[in-house]
């Protein structure tokens, strides 16, 4: 930093911004220097104001905020935070208001094809966790495709054969009228009386 000494009470300076000579009192300058008030040596406000001034534009400006406010929303306390607020605002008279309001949008998004398929697979992932564990909870779904692609080659009649429940009703009916009466029944042997 060029100076000048004009006589013992002034100081001559160059402007780092502009670069005019100015004077200044040597005691002002000796205060600045050891505070630690500016490192940098300026003739006016005017100048100091266009040395500080920001050159970035407003798109610039907007990315780095919004840089800044990612890591910033990262950090444990901040996320506590904010959750505690998220959770305070939902529970308010507010919160649910908003809720009711926003009702019926939900209610058409949650009938869409695509969320339906989505939730879907959430569902299975979540019982299957919950019911086998993360360690078996893969597998458990692995076994449920292998079901569903079987039960989709073979017909309903195929699948009510290998299950037994062909004609389930009339066989439970006839075995309860064995049982339960007293008439005649022709087998094999002849006429059999029931006791």
């Amino acid at each position: 930093m060029p100076e000048i000494v004009v006589n013992h009470t002034m100081i001559s300076l160059v402007c780092e911004h502009c670069g005019k000579q100015f004077e200044r009192r040597k005691a002002e300058h000796d205060y600045r220097i050891k505070k630690g008030i500016t490192s940098r040596v300026m003739c006016s406000m005017k100048c100091s104001g266009q040395a500080r001034k920001d050159n970035r534009t407003i798109e610039q400006k907007r990315a780095d905020k919004a840089a800044y406010d990612r890591e910033h929303r990262k950090k444990p306390e901040v996320k506590a935070k904010h959750l505690e607020r998220a959770k305070a605002f939902w529970k308010s008279d507010a919160g649910k208001a908003k809720r009711k309001a926003r009702l019926p949008l939900h209610l058409e998004y949650c009938r869409r094809p695509e969320y339906k398929e989505k939730k879907k697979e959430y569902d299975q992932q979540y019982r299957a966790e919950k019911m086998y564990g993360s360690e078996f909870a893969e597998a458990y779904l692995t076994l449920l495709r292998l079901d569903q692609e079987i039960g989709e080659r073979m017909s309903n009649h195929e699948i009510r054969l290998i299950n037994d429940t062909y004609n389930k009703k009339q066989r439970r009916r006839k075995d309860y009228e064995r049982t339960n009466s007293y008439e005649l029944e022709d087998g094999p042997m002849g006429n059999l009386e029931r006791d």
